[in-house]
């Protein structure tokens, strides 16, 4: 029967004996030339290593006990040197191999390890079967290097036959890359966006809306599918508008979830979409503005009325304070003058009354002289104005006032020192007037971690009402601190009084706003 075996097929290899005993070598030369192997012979390591410059043999049948070497130690010597990595070594031996010897052999990189005497049947097949497998890893180094080849032919074949299939997928890819961005960004501006976003269908209900309408109107998913888009607006700011379909800019009144109004400022703008027209609206609530706007108009008109406040309160102190002392010491000057040629005791008397008249008249001078300009601000600085300040509001109203400022430096900018002052001078005027407190605490507290410096002030009245909320005096603590750089925030519940919390930086970069004494 035939064989297809490539390894039968190729020629037989070639074999060194290497053995210094003649009979030996003979011996294993005949049998190994009767089956067909071209042989050469040596006779000691340096003879055999000869020979493996000249020649490469596929199979080295090496006996353990040579003349000038080991055969084990020359196996090892062999398997270092990569030419001879896939050299085929068999040892052979005519002792006794114990276990030991036979390990040593085999880990320095022998194949096989062959005891004389040995059969001439079991010689040559042992020796076939080494020789067959080294010639199969050949033919199987040689399988894979054109299997190598194939597939990579193939692969190349595979490569031309998808490009273009490749570049279909890649068109149709970028295509849909381009729409995903596109519906990306727009889903990150609409998502993201303070402002309100709409897309209104030609019915006039919602297509989409931005998820701001829930954070600003209030209403919710199923909420605004049930809504008509103009539902929101007030039907006079919408009677404003021509064409609520195309608007540049228009301010209108929104109807909250809850059914309150705020102030929005939006534009509309038709779109093409599904072949049908649609209508992009985007708005901005503005309710703050406005009543900022307000305010500012009001402000004039505020202050001027203040400024009037403040002279008449000035003009009526003085009137009904000074003068009416200064007349009082007067008569009794004159009094002192008829009495002169009178009693003694009475004149005494009469002019001991005029001294403590006139030492109250000075003390009511200072203390407008203070309300208008404080010397000490100017000579000794914040602190000492503000515990003379706080001495005179608590000795006149019988109020308990803790001044706490351990830890605040000695002076100030002066235009913080002012600001500060006219602060406290404000909340002191709220307190007598209207808080009902017993007690005021003011601390004054430097922030090194923040380079800023903190003043609070607290009574343990009765809190402050909405009304008074945005009233003159707040508006005008709030533009002090913010003429510094700082902020002025005030926090208060019915009958757990009030809080106010300057803060300021102590080096702020920003232009501070000049304070006159005539805006004071």
């Amino acid at each position: 029967m035939e064989t297809n075996n490539p390894v039968l097929e190729l020629p037989l290899p070639q074999v060194l004996v290497v053995d210094d005993t003649a009979d030996h070598r003979d011996l294993q030369t005949r049998w190994l030339e009767a089956s067909g192997y071209d042989v050469a012979t040596a006779v000691s390591v340096g003879d055999a290593r000869a020979k493996l410059g000249a020649r490469r043999p596929d199979l080295l049948l090496l006996d353990v006990c040579l003349p000038d070497g080991s055969g084990i130690d020359f196996c090892r010597e062999l398997k270092r040197d990569p030419r001879w990595d896939e050299l085929v070594v068999v040892l052979i031996s005519s002792e006794q191999i114990s276990p030991d010897m036979k390990a040593n052999g085999l880990d320095a990189g022998a194949h096989d390890y062959l005891e004389r005497p040995i059969a001439r049947r079991l010689f040559l097949t042992r020796v076939n079967m080494q020789v067959r497998l080294q010639l199969t890893r050949r033919v199987m180094q040689r399988a894979q290097v054109d299997l190598e080849r194939r597939v990579e032919e193939r692969t190349r074949q595979l490569a031309t036959a998808n490009l273009e299939l490749r570049r279909e997928i890649e068109e149709r890819r970028r295509a849909e890359v381009k729409l995903q961005e596109s519906e990306s960004r727009f889903r990150v501006i609409a998502e993201n966006a303070r402002d309100l976003i709409s897309v209104i269908d030609p019915r006039g209900r919602y297509a989409y809306v931005s998820p701001s309408y829930e954070r600003i109107l209030g209403y919710n998913t199923a909420q605004v599918a049930a809504l008509e888009a103009l539902e929101v607006i007030h039907p006079e700011d919408l009677a404003q508008v021509p064409d609520w379909r195309d608007c540049l800019s228009h301010e209108f009144r929104a109807r909250k979830a809850d059914g309150s109004w705020v102030w929005m400022e939006g534009c509309s703008y038709p779109i093409s979409w599904l072949n049908e027209t649609y209508v992009v609206a985007v708005a901005r609530e503005i309710t703050e503005r406005k009543g900022a706007a307000e305010a500012l108009r009001e402000l004039p008109q505020k202050i001027l009325a203040a400024q009037e406040n403040e002279r008449r309160r000035v003009s009526r102190d003085l009137h009904d304070s000074v003068n009416q002392l200064l007349a009082s010491v007067r008569f009794r000057v004159e009094a002192v003058e008829g009495s002169l040629t009178g009693d003694p005791a009475l004149a005494r008397e009469t002019l001991a009354k005029v001294k403590e008249l006139l030492g109250s008249a000075m003390q009511e001078v200072r203390r407008i002289s203070r309300n208008l300009r404080p010397g000490e601000l100017d000579d000794f600085g914040l602190l000492a104005a503000l515990r003379s300040a706080t001495e005179e509001f608590a000795l006149r109203t019988r109020m308990r006032v803790d001044l706490e400022a351990d830890d605040a430096p000695e002076r100030l900018e002066p235009e913080l020192e002012l600001q500060f002052y006219r602060i406290v001078q404000e909340a002191l005027t709220n307190v007598e007037k209207h808080a009902g407190a017993t007690k005021l605490v003011i601390r004054l507290v430097s922030d090194d971690a923040r380079d800023c410096i903190w003043l609070e002030i607290r009574d343990n009245g009765c809190g402050l009402p909405a009304a008074r909320g945005t009233g003159l005096g707040l508006i005008n603590m709030r533009e002090r601190a913010a003429a510094c750089g700082g902020t002025c925030e005030v926090f208060s519940e019915p009958g757990a009084g009030v809080l106010i919390r300057v803060c300021v930086p102590l080096h702020s970069g920003a232009e501070k706003l000049s304070t006159q004494e005539s805006n004071s």
